[in-house]
């Protein structure tokens, strides 16, 4: 998460801390792939989506109401979303969902996707189940999706290809109830926990293998073996992702320039910085800052 700083000019737009984009490098190799997950509070009527007008174009979305109410508007039929009331839609499509007048919040939880598997099980389940839906107070599916978010919000490191298992656990609670899993938990030995809280804590320092084998208690060959058993990663590799995470949000949040952000980040060449960058992300951080989809999360997760 973005820290405050003084000496950055942080961009006006407002940008709840409770959501999260998620980066692939490599899309072909995932088929229903996440594009955001969040928790929202919509507090005035400048809060509207429109399917024709937005971008992110073979999209799908859920989202579900916990507090308040909103309204969507599907052709010409509009739609209460009260609590525990959610909705399905795609993108391109004729809809379009705000904060009604007179109504003093919306809180939701939302989440995104992309993918023709998506599409596809979003069309089916359209038609199963309608555009506008209850859920019981305490189903199975809005606890999977909170421990999601949790998950990703939390955890170090998201695999992609995990995160895609879960995506299918929640596709397939969806066509349960239409026809009518539980997160991954981490078992982060505490010598790890340690010294991944170190990498978070000063990712912009030049940290090597013998400092963080020593701040968690471990021989340097012990710690390597065991990081990259329980992260899939190697641990140099792993202080690259959190570097670039960072350089995400400072990109997304901040009009510092490119060379200031990599600098920020611990990337003392700002070379090395766009190539890493190009190489995580699957863009330069030029064309990322560009690109107008990529600006409204709070926080940003990078797939391994």
């Amino acid at each position: 998460m973005l820290r405050s700083d003084k000496k950055l000019r942080i961009k006006s737009r407002k940008i709840s801390p409770k959501t999260v984009g998620f980066l692939y490098a490599d899309r072909s190799s995932v088929v229903i792939r996440l594009e955001g997950i969040g928790e929202e509070r919509a507090e005035n009527q400048a809060y509207r989506w429109n399917g024709l007008e937005r971008g992110q174009h073979g999209s799908a979305i859920f989202q579900i109401t916990l507090q308040g109410r909103g309204e969507i508007r599907f052709g010409e039929t509009v739609y209460a979303l009260p609590k525990n009331h959610a909705f399905l839609c795609r993108i391109p499509g004729d809809h379009e969902y705000y904060l009604p007048e007179g109504e003093a919040f919306w809180e939701f939880l939302f989440i995104t996707v992309h993918g023709e598997d998506a599409l596809r099980h979003w069309m089916e389940l359209e038609r199963k189940l309608g555009h506008v839906f209850e859920l019981p107070p305490k189903s199975e599916l809005l606890k999977l999706l909170s421990g999601l978010l949790e998950d990703i919000v939390e955890s170090p490191l998201v695999d992609s290809f995990e995160l895609s298992a879960t995506l299918y656990r929640m596709v397939l609670e969806l066509h349960r109830i239409a026809d009518a899993a539980e997160p991954i938990q981490n078992d982060m030995p505490a010598p790890l926990r340690r010294a991944i809280d170190l990498i978070r804590e000063r990712y912009r320092e030049d940290l090597s293998l013998e400092a963080l084998a020593a701040f968690s208690g471990l021989s340097k060959y012990h710690f390597c073996r065991l990081f990259q058993k329980k992260m899939g990663i190697k641990p140099m590799r792993f202080i690259r992702h959190v570097r670039i995470e960072q350089a995400v949000l400072l990109l997304s949040q901040t009009d510092m320039p490119i060379a200031k952000v990599g600098e920020a980040c611990g990337f003392s060449h700002t070379n090395y910085f766009i190539k890493t960058f190009r190489e995580l992300v699957g863009v330069t951080p030029g064309e990322f800052r560009r690109s107008p989809e990529h600006l409204s999360f709070g926080q940003w997760k990078v797939g391994r």
